[in-house]
C-alpha cells in the first residue's frame, strides 16, 4: 500500500482504489494479499464481514513509529510535524478516518491517551481532549 500526502489535496492516502491495496485475488503472488474475501458471502449463516471483523489500531497505525525494543522506527508519516500538539492529534484523526473509510473497515480501537497529547495537568488534558472526542463521537 502506498500512502502519500499531496499538499494540493486534503487526502492523506493515495488515490489507489482500496480494493487494489490488499484484495488481490487467488492468483496474487503477494504474500500479504487477501486472496479469498467477499464481505457479503454467507458462511454457516453469517456474512463473512461478521466472521472477520477487521479493525484499525489507532496507536499502532498512526501514532507509533513502527519501532520495537530491538530496532529503530520503520515508518514516518509525511503529515507528522514532530509535535505533541492538539493540531497534530486532529491531523492524525483525520488521516485515521480517511484510511478506515477507504479500506471499508467498520471498526477502530484506541487508548484514550492516544487521542490527545499529554497535558501538564489532568484539567489541561481534558480540555485538549474534548474537541477530539467530539470529532470521533460524531462520526
Amino acid at each position: 500500500m502506498v500512502l502519500s500526502l499531496n499538499s494540493a489535496e486534503s487526502s492523506f492516502t493515495s488515490r489507489t482504489p482500496p480494493s487494489r491495496w490488499l484484495l488481490m485475488g487467488p492468483s496474487s503472488k503477494n504474500p500479504l494479499a487477501v486472496k479469498w474475501y467477499n464481505a457479503q458471502e454467507e458462511i454457516l449463516g453469517k456474512k463473512m464481514k461478521d466472521w472477520m471483523r477487521f479493525s484499525v489500531a489507532f496507536w499502532h497505525t498512526f501514532c507509533g513509529t513502527g519501532g520495537d525494543p530491538f530496532g529503530a522506527p520503520t515508518k514516518m508519516w509525511p503529515w507528522e510535524d514532530g509535535t505533541n500538539s492538539v493540531a497534530m492529534a486532529k491531523t492524525r484523526l483525520r488521516a485515521n478516518f480517511e484510511f478506515i473509510e477507504k479500506l471499508g473497515v467498520d471498526f477502530w480501537c484506541f487508548h484514550d491517551r492516544d487521542i490527545a497529547p499529554d497535558g501538564k495537568t489532568l484539567e489541561v488534558y481534558d480540555t485538549d481532549n474534548a474537541p477530539l472526542k467530539e470529532k470521533f463521537q460524531a462520526d
